[in-house]
Protein backbone atom coordinates (compact mmCIF):
# COMPACT_ATOMS: atom_id res chain seq x y z
CA UNK A 1 0.00 0.00 0.00
CA UNK A 2 2.83 2.37 0.85
CA UNK A 3 4.46 1.72 -2.54
CA UNK A 4 1.22 2.69 -4.30
CA UNK A 5 0.95 5.93 -2.33
CA UNK A 6 4.60 6.74 -2.98
CA UNK A 7 4.23 6.03 -6.71
CA UNK A 8 1.17 8.26 -6.98
CA UNK A 9 2.72 11.08 -4.95
CA UNK A 10 5.33 11.81 -7.61
CA UNK A 11 2.81 12.09 -10.44
CA UNK A 12 1.07 15.45 -10.95
CA UNK A 13 -2.69 15.31 -10.55
CA UNK A 14 -3.36 17.80 -13.32
CA UNK A 15 -1.69 19.15 -16.44
CA UNK A 16 -0.20 22.59 -15.92
CA UNK A 17 -1.54 25.51 -17.93
CA UNK A 18 0.74 26.75 -20.67
CA UNK A 19 0.53 29.73 -22.96
CA UNK A 20 -0.56 27.51 -25.83
CA UNK A 21 -3.33 25.88 -23.77
CA UNK A 22 -4.82 29.35 -23.28
CA UNK A 23 -3.85 31.03 -26.56
CA UNK A 24 -5.19 28.41 -28.97
CA UNK A 25 -8.77 28.28 -27.59
CA UNK A 26 -8.83 32.06 -27.25
CA UNK A 27 -7.68 32.58 -30.85
CA UNK A 28 -10.19 30.05 -32.18
CA UNK A 29 -12.99 31.64 -30.13
CA UNK A 30 -12.21 35.17 -31.31
CA UNK A 31 -12.00 34.09 -34.95
CA UNK A 32 -15.21 32.05 -34.68
CA UNK A 33 -17.06 34.84 -32.86
CA UNK A 34 -15.96 37.42 -35.45
CA UNK A 35 -17.13 35.20 -38.29
CA UNK A 36 -20.47 34.57 -36.56
CA UNK A 37 -20.89 38.32 -36.07
CA UNK A 38 -20.05 38.96 -39.73
CA UNK A 39 -22.54 36.34 -40.96
CA UNK A 40 -25.31 37.34 -38.53
CA UNK A 41 -25.23 41.09 -39.15
CA UNK A 42 -26.51 40.77 -42.72
CA UNK A 43 -26.79 44.26 -44.16
CA UNK A 44 -25.94 46.36 -41.14
CA UNK A 45 -24.94 46.50 -37.50
CA UNK A 46 -27.43 44.96 -35.07
CA UNK A 47 -27.28 44.17 -31.38
CA UNK A 48 -28.46 40.61 -32.06
CA UNK A 49 -25.50 39.98 -34.35
CA UNK A 50 -23.11 41.26 -31.71
CA UNK A 51 -24.66 39.08 -29.02
CA UNK A 52 -24.55 36.05 -31.35
CA UNK A 53 -20.87 36.68 -32.08
CA UNK A 54 -19.94 37.12 -28.42
CA UNK A 55 -21.90 34.06 -27.27
CA UNK A 56 -20.61 31.92 -30.15
CA UNK A 57 -17.04 32.95 -29.46
CA UNK A 58 -17.36 32.34 -25.72
CA UNK A 59 -18.87 28.88 -26.24
CA UNK A 60 -16.09 28.01 -28.70
CA UNK A 61 -13.42 29.14 -26.21
CA UNK A 62 -14.94 27.02 -23.44
CA UNK A 63 -15.36 23.91 -25.59
CA UNK A 64 -11.86 24.13 -27.04
CA UNK A 65 -10.34 24.70 -23.60
CA UNK A 66 -12.29 21.76 -22.15
CA UNK A 67 -11.22 19.41 -24.94
CA UNK A 68 -7.64 20.57 -24.60
CA UNK A 69 -7.63 19.79 -20.88
CA UNK A 70 -9.10 16.28 -21.12
CA UNK A 71 -7.84 15.10 -24.51
CA UNK A 72 -4.80 13.30 -23.09
CA UNK A 73 -7.00 11.17 -20.86
CA UNK A 74 -9.19 10.04 -23.77
CA UNK A 75 -8.61 7.13 -26.09
CA UNK A 76 -8.46 7.60 -29.86
CA UNK A 77 -12.17 7.11 -30.54
CA UNK A 78 -13.65 9.43 -27.90
CA UNK A 79 -10.98 12.02 -28.62
CA UNK A 80 -11.74 12.03 -32.34
CA UNK A 81 -15.47 12.08 -31.55
CA UNK A 82 -15.06 15.17 -29.36
CA UNK A 83 -13.19 17.04 -32.08
CA UNK A 84 -15.68 15.91 -34.73
CA UNK A 85 -18.67 16.90 -32.60
CA UNK A 86 -17.42 20.42 -31.88
CA UNK A 87 -16.32 20.99 -35.47
CA UNK A 88 -19.54 19.60 -36.96
CA UNK A 89 -21.76 21.69 -34.69
CA UNK A 90 -19.75 24.83 -35.40
CA UNK A 91 -19.82 24.33 -39.18
CA UNK A 92 -23.53 23.47 -39.15
CA UNK A 93 -24.34 26.66 -37.22
CA UNK A 94 -22.22 28.80 -39.54
CA UNK A 95 -23.92 27.19 -42.53
CA UNK A 96 -27.32 27.99 -40.99
CA UNK A 97 -26.28 31.62 -40.39
CA UNK A 98 -25.43 31.94 -44.07
CA UNK A 99 -29.12 31.58 -44.91
CA UNK A 100 -29.59 27.86 -45.51
CA UNK A 101 -32.47 25.85 -44.07
CA UNK A 102 -32.14 23.70 -40.95
CA UNK A 103 -32.10 20.33 -42.74
CA UNK A 104 -29.29 21.31 -45.12
CA UNK A 105 -27.34 22.82 -42.21
CA UNK A 106 -27.77 19.64 -40.17
CA UNK A 107 -26.55 17.42 -43.00
CA UNK A 108 -23.64 19.75 -43.71
CA UNK A 109 -22.64 19.81 -40.03
CA UNK A 110 -22.91 16.02 -39.77
CA UNK A 111 -20.79 15.55 -42.89
CA UNK A 112 -18.15 17.99 -41.66
CA UNK A 113 -18.13 16.36 -38.21
CA UNK A 114 -17.72 12.90 -39.75
CA UNK A 115 -14.87 14.17 -41.90
CA UNK A 116 -13.15 15.71 -38.88
CA UNK A 117 -13.64 12.47 -36.93
CA UNK A 118 -11.95 10.53 -39.72
CA UNK A 119 -9.03 12.94 -40.01
CA UNK A 120 -8.37 13.11 -36.27
CA UNK A 121 -8.75 9.35 -35.81
CA UNK A 122 -6.31 8.66 -38.64
CA UNK A 123 -3.85 11.21 -37.27
CA UNK A 124 -4.01 9.79 -33.74
CA UNK A 125 -3.80 6.19 -34.97
CA UNK A 126 -0.72 6.75 -37.09
CA UNK A 127 1.11 8.94 -34.58
CA UNK A 128 0.38 6.76 -31.56
CA UNK A 129 1.43 3.67 -33.52
CA UNK A 130 4.68 5.36 -34.52
CA UNK A 131 5.32 6.42 -30.92
CA UNK A 132 4.74 2.86 -29.69
CA UNK A 133 7.10 1.46 -32.30
CA UNK A 134 9.71 4.07 -31.36
CA UNK A 135 9.44 3.02 -27.70
CA UNK A 136 9.70 -0.69 -28.42
CA UNK A 137 12.60 -0.77 -30.86
CA UNK A 138 12.52 -4.56 -31.14
CA UNK A 139 15.87 -4.67 -32.92
CA UNK A 140 17.62 -3.13 -29.90
CA UNK A 141 15.78 -4.97 -27.12
CA UNK A 142 15.93 -8.48 -28.52
CA UNK A 143 18.58 -10.71 -27.01
CA UNK A 144 20.88 -12.33 -29.55
CA UNK A 145 19.94 -15.88 -30.33
CA UNK A 146 22.49 -18.57 -29.52
CA UNK A 147 24.44 -19.92 -32.45
CA UNK A 148 22.97 -23.00 -34.05
CA UNK A 149 24.83 -25.32 -36.35
CA UNK A 150 23.44 -25.52 -39.89
CA UNK A 151 21.12 -28.45 -40.28
CA UNK A 152 20.57 -28.79 -36.52
CA UNK A 153 16.79 -28.66 -36.11
CA UNK A 154 16.43 -29.19 -32.39
CA UNK A 155 15.57 -26.09 -30.33
CA UNK A 156 18.37 -24.25 -28.57
CA UNK A 157 18.08 -24.11 -24.79
CA UNK A 158 18.73 -20.86 -22.95
CA UNK A 159 22.41 -20.47 -22.18
CA UNK A 160 23.46 -23.38 -24.41
CA UNK A 161 26.41 -22.82 -26.75
CA UNK A 162 26.85 -24.91 -29.86
CA UNK A 163 29.99 -25.15 -31.87
CA UNK A 164 29.89 -23.39 -35.21
CA UNK A 165 31.39 -24.72 -38.38
CA UNK A 166 34.09 -22.66 -39.91
CA UNK A 167 33.06 -21.24 -43.25
CA UNK A 168 35.84 -21.12 -45.79
CA UNK A 169 35.73 -19.57 -49.21
CA UNK A 170 36.89 -21.43 -52.23
CA UNK A 171 39.12 -19.42 -54.54
CA UNK A 172 37.59 -18.63 -57.88
CA UNK A 173 39.60 -19.77 -60.69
Amino acid sequence: MQALITAQAGRPRYRPLTRASLAVPLTLGVAFGAYVWWLARGTGYTVGATVAGLVGGAVMVLLCFAIGRVQHALARGPRASAYGLVFGCAMGWLFALSGRDVLASSFFGAAMGAAMFGVVFYYLYTHQLAARMEERRPWELAEPEPAQAPGDMRPVEAGEQRPQRAVTRQPRG
